[in-house]
C-alpha cells in the first residue's frame, strides 16, 4: 500500500471514508493497518485510523452499499489476495472500474 494514498483521497475528495477488503494485507504501518481486518496484525496498536470500513472480498452489493454513503474517499483492494491467494470472481474488477466511472469513487 502507498504510504500516502489514504492521506491523498482523503485529501483530494474532503471526504473521510476508506472501504477496504476484508483479508487484505498491506503492511505494517499505522494506515496500513487501518485497512487490514486481522487481530493478529491490529493487536496493541488500536485505535487506528478512523473512517476504515471493511467489506467482504467479491462482494460488489456491500461495495456498492459502502460506497452510497458518499463519504467514501477511496476503495483500497489487491486484485489478487497474496493472504490465501483469493481470486476475484471475472466480473468483480470489471463491475467496480464501472462504478468508479459513474459515482466518482
Amino acid at each position: 500500500m502507498c504510504r500516502s494514498c489514504d492521506q491523498i483521497a482523503r485529501g483530494a475528495t474532503g471526504r473521510p471514508g476508506i472501504v477496504h477488503c476484508a483479508h487484505g494485507y498491506h503492511g505494517l504501518t499505522y494506515g496500513a493497518l487501518s485497512l487490514t481486518d486481522d487481530p493478529n496484525f491490529r493487536g496493541g496498536f488500536e485505535p487506528l485510523l478512523p473512517g476504515c470500513t471493511s467489506i467482504p472480498f467479491n462482494d460488489l452489493g456491500a461495495l456498492e452499499q459502502a460506497l452510497s454513503s458518499r463519504q467514501v474517499a477511496a476503495f483500497i483492494v489487491e486484485p489478487i489476495q497474496g493472504k490465501g491467494v483469493n481470486m476475484p470472481r471475472t466480473n468483480f474488477c470489471r463491475a467496480r472500474q464501472r462504478s468508479a466511472v459513474n459515482t466518482g469513487h
